[in-house]
Formats: structure tokens, C-alpha cells, sequence
């Protein structure tokens, strides 16, 4: 339990960067625990030296001093890993010691991410950057109006789809809501306690994917939601439907996409999440995607906007509290889903 023996508990963060955000709550944490700043790069004789009091870790990326089991020796005391990011396919659980719960920071970028994922759906829907195109170049008459007005979607009656309502995906359907449409959703338990018009587990994705006129993917990336769009299921869609990916580029199948949108023009991608190469994620696809209409993209700012002007690192920041307040923690993460 937290501070039991050993001196006054350390949380260890592990990225400068987030010093200055921290400073709101700097107040509460140093009630229970020193606050200690260490670099992401440090070398791990550094963390030694406040080790044997560091109960828990509030990370953004994984921290290159902890590169296998043999260094969490030097962190005999931990017992939490707190995420600032909402996704943690990025840490190494087969190396992390079972006594050291995990926690996501699921919730902390709902409204944000959500609002986002809404940008680039209406942007989709209603062409937005072709009729900007069009009128800044001096393209547009009677003909060019009446071509964009139907190939326009109004999206009241239609089906919103969404893989994964946790915060984000909650969030979304309810803006769907407003719009007037239905929300159909892909949950891993097959329930909700959203208000949906359709809801079913990962055995009821081939209904959803049919029925959906814009479908979001929400979803974290685990071993079972890794590549779960693929030339199969794209092939499953509406020939004129919307695809938004807010989560992880992994779970589409990059090339089953790329080949899926020059077939299909009327389908529409659109995303502020790219693809893993290398351990990172590069803004720049393998394919030519930018050369094509029908693909619409941000450079994964939606996520960056709740960390610094959102509640992103209040939400972390209250769960560490919650570990030091021997309260219940939220957003464990299950250690079964990445290993």
C-alpha cells in the first residue's frame, strides 16, 4: 500500500515536457508523495537514486531506462503505471512485474477526440475542402453546385456506426444523435450503456459494417483489434460510406485501404491516425494516399488539444490520486489483451 515502509513515496514523471501542465496539481500529488521529474532518456543509475521510494510512474511514452525485467529491480516499490495517453499498445507488458497495475487514461480525450472525429466526418459528408477548392479556383457555376449536391450526404436517417464505445466513441454517438441519425456499435461485451439503436460484440461486425453510413473506429489497438479492417470487411461497407479512424492506423489494413479507395471513389477515409513503421508513427503513409480524392487526413492533432487545453492530464493526475488515497483506480488496463 502506498508509503508503508521505506520513507515518503516519489511519484517519478517521466517526461519533462509535462512540468509546466503539472503545476495545477503539483499541490495535491505533494501531499502524498514527492514529486520527482526524471528524462524519458535518462540512464537508469539516474532512477536508482530515488528508486527505492518510487511508488508510481506517470508516463507518456514508454521510458527507455526500462528496457527489460531485470530494471524494475532498481523500483522495488512500484506499483502503478499511469498513462497519460488513452492507448497503451505502446508499453511492454511482458516485461513489467505482475504487483504493478496499469492504467489507461481512457476518458481523458473523449470530448476532444470526439469533436474531432466529427470535423472530419462533416468535412467528408459534405465535401468541404472539394467546394473550397473549386471556389478559390473560380470553378464553380450552376453544373459544378447541382455535381456537389449529389454527391453531398445529409446524414439525419442515416446509420452511425462505431467499433469501441468507451469515452470517445460515447461521445461521438451522441453527437450522432444530434444529427438525427441511429447508432449501431461494435462493444466487446456486446452491451452498453449507451442508448443504442444496435448494439453487438465483435461476432456482430459484419452487420454493422454493412448497415453503417459513416462508422468511426474507436477502439484501442490490441492483439485483437490489430489489422481487424481488412479488404474483407472494407468490401462489406456501402460503396459510398464514410470510414473514420480516430483510434490507431494499425487496425486498418493499410494496403487492403489504399486499394479499396482508388476502386471505390465514392468511399471516403478519413483519419487523424496513421500507421506504425519502426516503433513509431509516421505521418507520411507507405501508399500515395494524398493523391487521392477521397482521402482526407490530420496529422494526429486531435489527442495533443486535450493534453494541453482539454482534461487529458487531469484525468491521469486524479487516478494517481486515487492510488494514494487507497481509492479504487480506474481504466485498469487487462495485461490479456497485449500479450
Amino acid at each position: 500500500m502506498p508509503g508503508e515502509s521505506g520513507g515518503r513515496p516519489v511519484l517519478l514523471v517521466t517526461s519533462p515536457n509535462l512540468q509546466a501542465l503539472l503545476e495545477p496539481w503539483r499541490g495535491q500529488l505533494e501531499v502524498h508523495a514527492d514529486v520527482v521529474t526524471v528524462h524519458h532518456h535518462e540512464e537508469l543509475e539516474r532512477v536508482r537514486e530515488l528508486g527505492s521510494r518510487a511508488e508510481a510512474l506517470l508516463i507518456f511514452d514508454w521510458p527507455a531506462f526500462l528496457k527489460g525485467p531485470e530494471d524494475f529491480e532498481a523500483l522495488p516499490r512500484l506499483l502503478l503505471i499511469q498513462c497519460i495517453l488513452a492507448g497503451v499498445d505502446g508499453i511492454p507488458f511482458s516485461i513489467i512485474p505482475s504487483r504493478i497495475k496499469v492504467c489507461s487514461n481512457a476518458g481523458g480525450y473523449s470530448n476532444s477526440v470526439a469533436e474531432h472525429a466529427w470535423a472530419l466526418i462533416l468535412a467528408a459528408a459534405k465535401l468541404v475542402p472539394a467546394q473550397h477548392q473549386a471556389l478559390a479556383a473560380g470553378r464553380v457555376d450552376g453544373i459544378a453546385q447541382r455535381a456537389f449536391v449529389s454527391s453531398m450526404k445529409l446524414l439525419e436517417w442515416g446509420i452511425f456506426g462505431v467499433i469501441g464505445l468507451g469515452g470517445i466513441g460515447s461521445r461521438a454517438a451522441q453527437i450522432a444523435r444530434a444529427f438525427g441519425m441511429r447508432v449501431y456499435a461494435i462493444t466487446r461485451s456486446g452491451t452498453a450503456s449507451f442508448p443504442c439503436d444496435f448494439v453487438g460484440d465483435p461476432s456482430s461486425l459484419d452487420k454493422v459494417l454493412k448497415e453503417s453510413d459513416v462508422l468511426l473506429i474507436a477502439a484501442p489497438l490490441t492483439k485483437h483489434t490489430r489489422g481487424l479492417i481488412g479488404r474483407r470487411e472494407l468490401a462489406l461497407m456501402k460503396q459510398d460510406a464514410i470510414l473514420a479512424n480516430v483510434a490507431r492506423g494499425d487496425i486498418v489494413d493499410e494496403e487492403a485501404l489504399y486499394g479499396h479507395l482508388k476502386d471505390h471513389p465514392a468511399f471516403t477515409y478519413v483519419t487523424d491516425v496513421f500507421w506504425y513503421e519502426g516503433g513509431r508513427e509516421e505521418l507520411r503513409p507507405r501508399y500515395p494516399f494524398f493523391g487521392l480524392p477521397n482521402f482526407l487526413a490530420t496529422p494526429h492533432t486531435s489527442g495533443p488539444l486535450a493534453l494541453y487545453k482539454g482534461s487529458a492530464l487531469k484525468s491521469a493526475v486524479e487516478n494517481v490520486l486515487r492510488y494514494f488515497r487507497r481509492e479504487p483506480l480506474r481504466n485498469l488496463v487487462r495485461r490479456e489483451d497485449y500479450v
